[in-house]
C-alpha cells in the first residue's frame, strides 16, 4: 500500500537521526522584503525536514533572527549577489537535498547572475519562487536547455507570474486555461510547474497534469501565503520523495496546506486568517489525521 503524506509525520523510526529527514537551504531576502524568507523558513521547518538552513544578506540578518525557529541554522553574507563568495561562505550550499530560491530577494542583475550560476551547479531539487521567477524570465533559455544540473526544477508561480513566464495573453483566473501553454513550457525546459490560483495545477516535465481536489476558498488570498507554501513544499520534498512519488508528494502537500487554510477560514472567516494561525491549523490537521 502506498504511503500517505501523514505517514511522513507519524511513522518515523525511533532510531532515526536528523539527516534521515533531509536538508533544506532557503536563499533570498532583502531590505524591501525581510519577512518573506522568514515565512518560508518557518513552514519548511513545520513540514518536518531534519535540517533547515536560512541563507540571507547581512543587511537583514538581525531582522531574520527574530522570524525563524530556534532550530534553524541562520547564516548571512555581505555579498549575496556573488555566487563564488556566497559558496565560499556557505560551503555546503550545493550538498542540500532541496534549495528554495527567490522569496523576498531583490530583483537585480547581480541576483540574475547568481541564479544563472546556481542553475548550472546545483544538482538537488531546486525550487524557484517569487522574485526568482522574475529573474528566471530574464535569463537566456539556453541555460535551461543545456546547462541545468538540478535533479528536479520546480517553479511555483501565481497566475500573474505565469503570464510573464509563459508570455501568455490569458486573463483568466482559472488555472486550466493555462494548461496547454504550461505543458509546452514544462516539456521544452524539462521542469515542473505548480500554477497557483483559487485551485492549483501541477504540470510535469513529462507532459502530465494534476488538478487540486480542495474546494475554492479565499483564506490564502493574502500576501505571504505563497512564501509559506513554498517553504512547506521544500521541507516535504527534502525527505518525502524517498517514500512518496515526487508529483504525488507535491499535490498532497499542496492539498494539506490548503485544507488547513479552509479549516482555519471556517473558524475565523477567510478575511481574518493570518500565517501564524495557519501554522497552528496545519499542525492541528496533521494531528487530527494521525495514521
Amino acid at each position: 500500500m502506498r504511503m500517505k503524506i501523514h505517514d511522513l509525520f507519524w511513522n518515523r523510526d525511533p532510531k532515526s537521526i536528523k539527516t534521515d529527514y533531509g536538508k533544506v537551504a532557503i536563499v533570498g531576502g532583502s531590505l524591501a522584503y525581510p519577512g518573506a524568507i522568514g515565512i518560508s523558513t518557518n513552514f519548511a521547518s513545520l513540514a518536518g525536514a531534519g535540517y533547515v538552513e536560512l541563507m540571507t544578506p547581512m543587511s537583514i540578518y538581525q531582522a531574520s533572527l527574530m522570524l525563524v525557529p530556534l532550530e534553524v541554522v541562520h547564516l548571512g553574507t555581505n555579498k549575496p549577489s556573488s555566487f563564488d563568495d556566497f559558496l565560499q561562505f556557505h560551503d555546503d550550499l550545493l550538498t542540500t537535498d532541496v534549495l528554495l530560491f527567490g522569496n523576498g530577494a531583490k530583483y537585480c542583475k547581480d541576483n540574475a547572475i547568481f541564479l544563472e550560476t546556481l542553475l548550472s551547479k546545483y544538482e538537488g531539487t531546486l525550487i524557484i519562487d517569487a522574485t526568482g521567477l522574475r529573474l528566471l524570465s530574464t535569463l537566456d533559455e539556453r541555460i535551461l536547455l543545456k546547462k541545468r544540473k538540478a535533479k528536479h526544477l520546480l517553479l511555483l508561480p501565481h497566475l500573474g507570474e505565469v503570464k510573464s513566464l509563459l508570455k501568455s495573453n490569458q486573463t483568466s483566473r482559472d488555472v486550466m486555461d493555462y494548461k496547454e501553454e504550461a505543458i509546452n513550457y514544462a516539456k521544452k525546459y524539462h521542469l515542473d510547474i505548480l500554477l497557483k490560483s483559487y485551485e492549483s495545477l501541477l504540470v510535469t516535465k513529462e507532459g502530465e497534469y494534476f488538478l487540486s481536489s480542495y474546494s475554492p476558498n479565499a483564506s490564502l488570498a493574502k500576501a505571504g501565503s505563497g512564501d509559506a507554501l513554498a517553504g512547506f513544499l521544500a521541507g516535504l520534498l527534502a525527505y518525502g520523495e524517498k517514500k512518496i512519488p515526487y508529483s504525488s508528494l507535491i499535490m498532497e502537500g499542496d492539498n494539506l496546506f490548503h485544507e488547513a487554510a479552509i479549516q482555519l477560514g471556517s473558524q475565523v472567516s477567510p478575511g481574518l486568517t493570518n500565517l501564524e494561525a495557519l501554522a497552528i491549523s496545519l499542525k492541528s490537521l496533521i494531528a487530527k489525521n494521525k495514521s
